[in-house]
């Protein structure tokens, strides 16, 4: 067997009410396990994954709502200590390349990003992907409900000075014909789609 990869889904929780997701967990909250018990998970893939060329995620529900968050990726910097040259917005566009597995990869709906930047930076994430369903706050907003557009538009802005990140959009019939535009609005905002 040939692991190299780990999708940490850490939470069931969310905070915001996305239109599309599958996710309506919140019955299995009690089933979440501790910051100490995802500890030990992340010590047992360190074990197993390669030593070079594992890659982590970490996911959700809404991963950084979890006061599991940090505690795992801390444990899998541990592991997996960063070997990339420190991250600039400059180095980004031309360091960034996905043929590589990257190591650690965090997936957001992104409110929570700009609270918690500086602890992020920290722990060297090779990819941040963001959620943004829409070019416009008409369609974000209603997509993704408790997400403000401007808001994540801003944030995703600072953080892309300081932290790889990736936009990510789930396609559907009522963002359709806005992709070519969030595909604009990620080369203006410095971050890849």
């Amino acid at each position: 067997m040939n692991i190299s990869r780990i999708n940490l889904d850490i939470t069931y929780r969310c905070n915001a009410d996305c239109i599309h997701c599958s996710r309506d967990a919140n019955h299995l909250i009690s089933e979440e396990l501790t910051p100490a018990a995802w500890e030990e998970v992340v010590d047992e893939a360190i074990l197993i994954l390669p030593k070079q060329g594992a890659s982590f995620i970490v996911q959700g529900g809404e991963p950084t709502i979890s006061p599991a968050f940090f505690p795992i990726l801390r444990r899998i910097r541990q592991g997996y200590p960063s070997t990339a040259r420190p991250y600039t917005s400059a180095t980004h566009v031309t360091s960034l390349n996905y043929s590589k597995r990257n190591l650690l990869s965090i997936a957001t709906n992104g409110i929570k990003l700009d609270e918690m930047m500086d602890e992020l930076v920290n722990c060297a994430p090779e990819n941040v992907r963001v959620s943004l369903d829409g070019a416009t706050a008409e369609t974000n907003d209603i997509i993704r409900r408790g997400v403000k557009f401007k808001y994540l538009k801003e944030t995703i802005k600072r953080a892309a000075k300081v932290l790889p990140v990736q936009i990510a959009t789930v396609v559907m019939n009522r963002n359709l014909g806005e992709i070519g535009e969030v595909l604009d609005l990620s080369v203006d905002l410095g971050v890849y789609f």
